[in-house]
């Protein structure tokens, strides 16, 4: 059972990075010596770059800027995708993924465990006090958002993933059931007779 769960893990988590790259967030720079004007160019998918925009297309969203570059001018127009947001939010979708594989190896694995499926539902459930920190941190500094929300997130899964795999080594109450009856250190066993 744990072999079908570690599948499911995989091909989920590689599921949630494609769809994470599926809908990555594309600019346009027009570069002009040390200054690059941007340009959203919304969402795409991150092996399908969107069109190239031109320069007309930058004088209308800049038509106010006094110092936008002129048309015969020496610039460059590229395009990119914020590859930092593409990680954060597969990481975003990740978590759901772990969660779920995690509390079906908490319903099914009885006496047995398993290091990797333990560790990934400890995993899942460090994301949550990093969301709670990450939240208020952005009620007490302010902004437009919550600050680096895929770092928090990704931090709150290492630290998971690290009480997970101490607490399967030392077997801590609650998920070391056959420990149950175990003797203590420095205890004897004490023999029986049939009868």
């Amino acid at each position: 059972m744990f072999w079908a769960l570690r599948l499911l893990l995989v091909v989920g988590c590689i599921g949630a990075f494609v769809v994470s790259a599926s809908t990555a967030p594309w600019q346009g720079y027009l570069i002009h010596r040390n200054t690059a004007w941007l340009m959203d160019l919304g969402e795409h998918p991150a092996w399908r770059p969107p069109p190239t925009p031109d320069y007309e297309a930058f004088r209308k969203i800049y038509e106010e800027a006094d110092d936008f570059p002129q048309a015969n001018g020496q610039h460059t127009i590229q395009v990119n995708y914020n590859r930092a947001e593409v990680v954060s939010m597969g990481l975003v979708y990740w978590w759901p993924v772990m969660f779920v594989c995690g509390a079906m190896y908490r319903l099914v694995r009885q006496t047995r465990r398993d290091l990797i499926l333990h560790s990934v539902l400890w995993s899942a459930v460090g994301v949550f006090p990093a969301g709670v920190l990450c939240l208020a941190l952005w009620c007490v500094a302010g902004g437009w958002g919550p600050p680096v929300p895929g770092l928090f997130a990704f931090l709150g899964m290492v630290v998971g993933f690290s009480c997970g795999a101490v607490s399967f080594a030392t077997g801590l109450p609650g998920f070391h059931p056959e420990g149950v009856g175990a003797l203590s250190p420095g205890q004897e066993a004490q023999p029986r007779r049939p009868g």
